[in-house]
């Protein structure tokens, strides 16, 4: 398996020397907030993309709880020394009423450290986003982008390697 592991590693350096991208998908696991609240040390909001009703659909006709918008947000928890990190999805109503937790998932992070050669214990400092669904994170010292943040399992890539 580390044979394996190293194998990927030089290839996906390879790729990146001859400028190609590397890229992961990473897995998920549902989660449940009430297990990992206690122990948040950051937030980071992605913006707001709102909802576009068809023609004839009168927005100020529908009731405020009608979901309008939504936006992601990146949870990262400690524990002792370990640290985890959640992809929660926060659904709007009208006027920006009515937030709610739509779906929270873990990132196993792990992947991460393992496809681009990093420390298992790496930090995944937040940077910026860039659209509502992909944002900018460092780690090592290096800058990735997670994107697809809506698809069950979002994809990461090295950028400016």
């Amino acid at each position: 398996m580390r044979c394996l592991r190293g194998c990927l590693g030089v290839l996906a350096a390879l790729m990146v020397a001859q400028g190609a991208v590397a890229q992961l998908t990473v897995a998920t696991e549902v989660a449940d907030a009430s297990n990992y609240y206690p122990w948040v040390v950051a937030i980071s909001l992605g913006p707001v993309a709102w909802v576009t009703f068809e023609d004839g659909i009168e927005e100020e006709e529908l009731p405020f709880e009608v979901v309008r918008g939504q936006f992601f947000r990146i949870v990262v928890t400690r524990a002792e020394e370990a640290r985890s990190y959640y992809l929660e999805r926060i659904t709007l109503g009208g006027e920006g009423c009515c937030m709610q937790l739509a779906s929270a998932v873990r990132l196993e992070t792990f992947q991460i450290a393992e496809q681009f050669n990093l420390p298992s214990n790496t930090s995944f400092i937040p940077v910026r986003w860039v659209s509502p669904t992909s944002y900018i994170f460092e780690a090592q010292s290096r800058r990735f982008e997670m994107r697809n943040l809506d698809a069950s399992q979002p994809s990461v890539v090295e950028i400016n390697p």
